[in-house]
């Protein structure tokens, strides 16, 4: 990833090439986010923050997964372009920035008297300032774990570590 700020506000869409991957990378860690978004907006029904019924807990559990498997897709990306370090890193942002912070949040936040009008606009805008969190701290991390020279050749080495 490029880091400067123009990259990161742009969520590095300018320097990635468009693909179904990229694309399901963007927004897959976020998926049940958004489903949570267009439930609270009454725009759809697809993410029962609480879950009554067994149907309930199989769409909650579903958006759920899908954003589990964007985390981990993310990780294993950033992991063959970089390295298992900074593949790591990348996944534990995604879920501090993608899963944890909104689970916890978002619902009661998009659901206060202060967003009452502006829920949609509102909750995009959280989502986007969770990726610019996760995109920014990740090129902190970059920058302090990271040199070019690094190959996962060297971790190829040390394989015998992770078995």
């Amino acid at each position: 990833m490029i880091c400067n700020l123009k990259n990161i506000l742009t969520l590095n869409i300018l320097h990635s090439e468009i693909t179904f991957l990229s694309i399901f990378n963007l927004i897959a860690p976020y998926a049940n986010e958004f489903a949570n978004l267009f439930t609270i907006t009454k725009i759809l029904n697809l993410y029962p923050h609480h879950a009554v019924t067994n149907i309930d807990l199989i769409k909650k559990t579903l958006f759920d997964i899908i954003a589990l498997f964007g985390i981990v897709s993310n990780a294993i990306v950033a992991s063959h372009k970089y390295n298992f370090k900074m593949g790591l890193i990348k996944g534990i942002l995604y879920l501090i920035f993608a899963f944890m912070i909104p689970n916890l949040f978002m619902h009661n936040i998009l659901n206060s008297k202060y967003f009452k009008n502006y829920k949609l606009i509102s909750g995009l805008c959280i989502i986007y300032l969770l990726e610019i969190s996760t995109l920014t701290l990740f090129c902190f991390f970059q920058k302090l774990f990271y040199t070019p020279e690094e190959s996962n050749d060297k971790e190829d080495e040390n394989k015998q570590h992770y078995d």
